[in-house]
This record gives structure tokens, sequence and C-alpha cells, in this order.
């Protein structure tokens, strides 16, 4: 908000005897009259006040047809001309308080050039220039605003004001006219200084400035005030006070405004139910300009002026929503319905102003994009929708047990594609309960661990596949296959940065404040050459300057690690994808696969479970790996984010943010709801909030908002003894791996015939695999291996008894034939259905 410069005035003067005649004056609702003549900025147009005197002795008829009078007006005479009604100027007005004519105020307004033919007729005659008219929006403000006295006799006590936020005029609308009304409660007013403005301080207009005026208190509305016109409706408008007296006191009461504009038609789309379909690849030209409000964005500020467009894809897909071209500060949210579920929204992108939204899309789904201004802005826009479409999953292949194979195992474990996993599951693991991070926050105590601080291998391994995202100009080659990092330290880097204005340093106590702190965001391996990020992290302009440096940690209480190998720096190759804004996220390419660190996994469907425990692992402020556990997800309605108490700086964006449970990955910390840092005496330090918020928690964005860009891959499986097979047998699993049978420890049927087949399930559709087949192997005590327990089996064990040459391999648990292989022979004839 910009403040205005101090205006000085003289105090302490003296009031003239002739002025005690004002205690005679009658004050009507609008109170006193400001300086009839223009204001000292320069603003055209003569103030008149419509006033109503009780003719006398020291003013009778003639006087008053002598006054000179607003121009079109005339005197209006009452009460058997014993009161007059007449527009003057206000000059004029307090020549006649002058003289002690009995005078009540009814109205002030200004006339300037162009306004001055405009008029109705009053009763009796007289001319009355005319008011504001037309459509308007209308504004009211009670809350007590104090205002500073003066510090002494020579010097003005600073001006405070008073908003109003008028955000639903038509998009684009114009000032036509102004009402105001304010009401100041003040010991004395002769010092006070009155003015409207704008929002941006760009039109200032005086409301009240009168040096002469003693009384207490002002109650006022002035109406037709046109210094504002051509200014945009929608904005904050704001009330300045300043006192320049001395030994007084009051403060802004209350006040109101009217904002006139002209009647502009809304354009067809302006309501969601008439939203205009978009196709893919074709720009639409359109404009907000008379848009109304009809919803809102999560991720700007009073965008009221809104139109809609509906948008159904022709194939799953990456889809681009871009604004890029139009011609005003664009807003752009994408809804699942009207009065649906937000599932995107940008305002701003690395580009500029013009807004932009990359999110996956199904062909099942209508998606509704609503397009604005932020802050009320309107104008011309061009919208454009592209999909890059995806790829289906490749088939299966390298099935186990191969294909059209016998004597398979009855508890065998079916597999194809080499059994490698392509499962999102994360690393299973459990949380041991010795060497685990304390679970707590930054909402109570701030209690962060550095690497050497945590002693469960799980959590480390997580640890070990995020990455600190540095600018590549602060590498220094050393010249022997290893870089050096920035050594400059968080409490050094505070004093220059002064990020909350203050001047102060970190507070001796401040944590890590001797850590260096190189870093500028947080980043985490999840495929082989793929890190995820924020997208404001990740502008593709920055790819090039971007270093991406594995191992970044303390090795103790006063070792950071800061010779880095080149090994594990990385740069970055392409940003594949990214969102900014609510939620944020971006995928980038690194120039090779990463090697000694391995891809955490990420939630690829539903969402986690309210109260879950969360840990984060980044990069705050740019310092060294750090560890924090202990929080939970405390907001989980949004489609693509929730929120969590986890405690997290500047820098953190980007963080993983694991379920501490599974340590899979749900999602990517872009946003917090507070400062980092508070003044604290003559130092700063860390913002600590307590559980309850501060208020407000850390944003995540859910990582179901980029894992279908993975290529992660689900299967079902099929499998029975007939062909083609139709039994589920194992559904949306991710390893490439199924047991087939309806219990673990359970046996498939002996010599029997399976068939099965997987189809492969991507974001973007199924790719059926070959139905492979399998012969089980046969039952115990079926020596000749016919499938079949009977007298040739037993022919054979007594051939192996009598000569101890089997024809047929003859296996025993014990690996030697006897009268328990007999016995089990025999069991077998009296238990089996077919003996």
């Amino acid at each position: 908000m910009l403040r205005k410069a101090k205006r000085r005035r003289r105090a302490g003067y003296i009031i003239p005897d002739m002025f005690a005649l004002f205690l005679t004056i009658v004050i009507a609702a609008n109170g006193a009259l400001a300086d009839a003549s223009a204001d000292e900025d320069g603003k055209s147009g003569v103030k008149y006040a419509e006033v109503e005197v009780l003719l006398s002795d020291n003013f009778g008829v003639e006087d008053s047809r002598a006054l000179p009078k607003a121009p079109g007006s005339d005197l209006e005479f009452l009460d058997n001309a014993k009161r007059v009604r007449a527009q003057l100027p206000g000059e004029e007005v307090k020549a006649l308080v002058g003289r002690g004519a009995d005078i009540t105020v009814l109205r002030k307004f200004v006339l300037r050039e162009g306004f001055q033919t405009d008029g109705v007729m009053l009763d009796g005659g007289a001319m009355a220039l005319a008011s504001c008219s037309g459509p308007n929006e209308y504004g009211e403000n009670h809350d007590n605003v104090p205002i500073p006295d003066a510090p002494d006799s020579y010097n003005c006590g600073g001006w405070v004001w008073s908003e109003i936020g008028i955000w639903n005029a038509p998009g684009g609308a114009t000032v036509t006219c102004v009402d105001v009304h304010y009401e100041i409660i003040h010991s004395w007013v002769g010092d006070l200084i009155v003015d409207l403005s704008d929002e941006g301080l760009s039109v200032e207009y005086n409301l009240f400035d009168d040096m002469y005026a003693n009384w207490a208190n002002l109650d006022e509305t002035e109406t037709g005030i046109t210094t504002f016109n051509g200014e945009m409706v929608n904005q904050v408008w704001l009330l300045w006070a300043m006192d320049c007296g001395y030994l007084d006191s009051g403060h802004i009461d209350y006040w109101w405004i009217k904002v006139y504009y002209e009647d502009i038609p809304p354009p067809p789309n302006d309501d969601c139910s008439d939203a205009i379909a978009v196709s893919e690849g074709v720009p639409y030209s359109g404009s907000t300009v008379g848009a109304t409000e009809d919803g809102q964005s999560s991720c700007s500020y009073n965008d009221t002026a809104d139109v809609w467009h509906s948008y159904t894809p022709n194939s799953p897909g990456l889809v681009t929503i871009s604004l890029a071209g139009s011609a005003f500060d664009t807003t752009l949210a994408v809804f699942d319905g009207c009065e649906g579920t937000e599932l995107a929204c940008n305002d701003d992108t690395c580009e500029g102003l013009q807004s932009e939204i990359m999110m996956t899309v199904t062909d099942a789904n209508t998606y509704l994009i609503r397009v604005a201004g932020y802050w009320g802005s309107a104008g011309d826009y061009t919208l454009t929708v592209t999909n890059s479409g995806c790829d289906l999953p490749p088939g299966p292949n390298s099935p186990s047990p191969a294909n059209d194979v016998n004597n398979v195992s009855l508890q065998a474990i079916l597999s194809w594609n080499g059994g490698e996993a392509y499962a999102s599951g994360g690393i299973e693991a459990t949380i041991s309960s010795e060497g685990v991070i304390t679970p707590k926050v930054i909402y109570g105590d701030d209690d962060r661990l550095d690497e050497y601080e945590v002693n469960d291998a799980n959590i480390l391994a997580a640890g070990d596949s995020t990455v600190a995202l540095l600018s590549l100009s602060d590498l220094i080659d050393n010249g022997d296959g290893t870089f050096s990092l920035p050594s400059e330290t968080y409490a050094e880097w505070y004093e220059l940065a002064d990020p909350i204005g203050t001047g102060n340093p970190l507070c001796s106590d401040e944590p890590f404040r001797d850590q260096p702190n190189p870093a500028w965001c947080s980043g985490f391996l999840v495929a082989p050459d793929i890190i995820a990020t924020t997208g404001h992290c990740a502008c593709p302009d920055d790819c090039l300057e971007m270093a991406i440096v594995f191992g970044f940690v303390m090795l103790d209480a006063n070792t950071p690690v800061l010779t880095i190998d080149e090994s594990q720096i990385y740069y970055c190759s392409e940003v594949i994808a990214r969102q900014i804004g609510d939620p944020d996220w971006a995928l980038i390419r690194l120039d090779r696969e990463v090697t000694g660190h391995s891809p955490l996994g990420v939630r690829s469907e539903g969402a986690v479970a309210d109260g879950s425990g969360l840990i984060v692992i980044g990069y705050p402020i740019g310092l060294p790996r750090k560890y924090d556990a202990g929080a939970t997800v405390r907001e989980n309605t949004a489609s693509g984010y929730f929120q969590a108490n986890l405690d997290t700086y500047s820098g953190n964006s980007g963080s993983a943010v694991l379920n501490s449970e599974t340590l899979e990955v749900e999602g990517i910390l872009y946003a917090g709801s507070a400062m980092d840092f508070v003044e604290d005496g003559s130092c700063d330090r860390s913002n600590v909030c307590p559980n309850t918020g501060c208020p407000g928690w850390e944003y995540v964005t859910r990582t179901t908002e980029f894992s279908a860009l993975l290529g992660l891959h689900k299967y079902d499986v099929y499998f029975e003894s007939n062909s083609p097979p139709t039994e589920l047998v194992c559904s949306d699993i991710g390893a490439p791996m199924c047991d087939p049978t309806p219990e673990p420890g359970a046996s498939l049927r002996p010599c029997t015939i399976y068939y099965w087949q997987v189809v492969s399930k991507n974001f973007c559709g199924e790719t059926e695999g070959p139905i492979w087949s399998f012969t089980t192997t046969s039952v115990p005590g079926d020596f000749d291996e016919d499938c079949d327990v009977d007298f040739e089996d037993l022919a054979e064990l007594v051939l192996y008894w009598l000569e101890n040459e089997p024809s047929v391999n003859i296996t025993a648990p014990d690996d030697v034939i006897d009268f328990s292989d007999y016995a089990a022979l025999a069991e077998y004839w009296l238990w089996s259905d077919e003996p």
C-alpha cells in the first residue's frame, strides 16, 4: 500500500473574532464547507454549496438576489420569503457567515468544465446541478481509524487511511462519477485534512481542508465528483485523514462511497452455464470487459470479472492452457464443473503477467476454464489449449514361468518384464522405534535434524534421493574432478539479504546460523533421470543456469560437505512440465541418468489419509539437508494439494513430503502461510507458531498431479485353467509379479495347464499382453509322471527295491527309498479322490 507524503501547514494560528459568528451557524447533516477553489494538487473545479439562509434585517431579499450563484441556478424563496434556498460558491458562504447570516448548509458539490450545463429543475424554479447517476457499486467501512495528533505546533501528525474495496462492477468498468460520505470524530476539525484517492494514489481529491473551521466532528457528503473519471471502478478506494493541529485527537468513524460507471453489456460467456467450448490447438479471442463475477479462484486476488469456457479432451494427456498474448494481467483456473472443485489455478508465470496451466486430463471428462483478471482488471484475451497426448504402456514380456513350460511348481509366483519394479509403492520399510526423528515441529518447537543426527537407515535412504538446487555460477571447479560450494553462512546471508526489512542480524541462538546456505530450492529423484520440484523453482529460462547436487549435508556439528565430487552434480536438460500456482510442481530431466541414488516412490492414485504423519526432507533457506518429522495432514479437501503443519522455510520449496509409515512421497512442499522470520528486539529469529497455526499451514502439491507423467505402470493379471483367462487374481499392482493363489501359501492344482494374461495400464490407457500358459508338476507318489498314482507307480517303487535302479526319477524327502515311501504312496491312495 502506498502511503501519502506528509503535508505541512502552519499551526497555532489566531482565529479572528469575526469568525466567532460561526457558532451561530446551523450545521445540517453535511456539516461545514471546504475551500471553494481548485485544490493544491491542481485539480480543476469550483466547490459550491446548496444552502438555506434565514432572511433578516442584516440580510434581506435584495441582499440574497445580489449573491453570485452557481451557473444555471436561481433563488428559491421559502416560507413567504422568510427563507431563501440558493447554490453559492463556497467562498461566498464563508463571507455570509462573516456578516452574521444564519445559514444552513444542505449539500456540497463541485462544478467542473463540461459539467456546468447538466442540471435539473427543483420546485420553485431553482436549478440544482445534476449529481451522479447510472449503475454504481457501493461500499462502506465502519472500522475506527485513530488519527494521530500533531507532534508539535509546526508539524502534522501523519496520514492514516481507511479503505473500501469495490469489486463487483463489470470487468473493465471505468468511473463516471463518485459520491462519498464521511464521518470523523474529532475535537477540532479546523486542523484536519481529508482526501479521497484511488488505490495507487495516481488520483487524489481533497474533501476537506478548512483552517477556519471552528467546531468538532465532521459529517459530510459530497456528490458529483468527477476527478476519478476513467479510473477502474474495481479497486481499493482510500479515505485519508491527517491532523495538523496540536493537542487534539479523533478518529475516522465511518464512511461510504458510491462509484458510478457506464452500463456495459456482459460477454456471452459471462456465466459458467454459458461457457463457450474451445477446441484443441485453436486459439479463441474474447474479452472480459463487462464481465461480472461467477465464482472465484484460489491463487489470485479479487479477480472478480470472469468469463467461462469448456474443454473436452480428444485424448488423455498433458494439456497446456495458456492466455499468452492477452492484453491485461490475467488469472486462470480450471474446475471440474460449474460450482465444482478447483483443479488448478495460476496467476502469473515465469514469463510475466499472462497465465498458464499445465495439467493432466482424461478424455472422459469436460473441464470448465475460468478466465479473469488480477484485482478486477479486464480486457481482451487469447485462450489456447494444446494437448501433447501420451503413449500407451508397452506390453508385458519375459514371462516367468516361461510360456508353455511343464513341471512348474505348485507354489509358482508369476512375474514378467524381468521382475523389474515399475511400482509406485515406494520404499517398503517400517520405521524403527530407535533412532527415529523426534516428533517435534516448528508449530511448537523447532527440532529439525541434520544428517549426522538421524540413525534410521530407511529415512537416510530417502534423504539420499533428495537434491539441492544451486546456481551453476556458484560452483567452483577445483580441477581435480571436484567442485566447491559457497561457504557464506546463514547469518552472513541474512545480514545482507535483510529479508523482512528490519536491518537486524539473526539472533545469536538462531539454529544453524553458522552453517552455509548456497541452495535456493529443493528437489528429489522420481525416475532415473528426472527430479521433482516446484514450478516456481523451475522456470525454463533458469534451466541452463541450474546445478542439481546430491550429498550436501553436515557430517557433524561443525563440518559441512562443501567439496562435491563431479559424479554427484547433475544439470538441467529440460523442464518437462510445470505448474505454478495452486497446485505448484515441476519435473526436470537431468543431463544423464543418476547412479548411486534410487528414485523415491510416489503416490500415483488416491489421497493421503486425514491426520497421517509426515516427514519433510529438504534444504531450508539453502542449508545442508534437514529432516523434520512429527507433522500431520491438517487440511485435506482440495483436489490438487493438502496442508500440513510442516517445519519449513523458503528454500524448502520442492522438498519431498513423505508418509511417515510407508516413506512413500505424498507431495511437494510449495508454499506457506506465515513469514519465516519475526523481529525480536534488536535481532530477528525464526517464526515459531503454536500447533494451532500461524494461522494456516504449509501447502503441499499432491504427487498425483504429475505421477502420470513418470511412466509409472499398473498391472491387472487374469489367471485360470481355461483360455482365455477371465478370473482377475491381481488388480492395480505396481510391481511386475503376482501370486495367483487365493491365499498366501496355497498351492496350484497338480498336472494342470494354466493360462494367464497381463494387462499393462498407465494414465493413457491399457495394453493387453499375450496369453501365456504352463503346466504344473505331478503329485507326490506319481513316480512315472503320468499325473496318476496307480499300480504302475507301485511297480516302479518295487523295481527300485529289487534292482535299486528305478526307471523314473524317484525322490523322497530323506533321499532314501524305503518303507516310508511305500507308506506315503498308500496314504495318497487312501485319501485321494482318485486313487
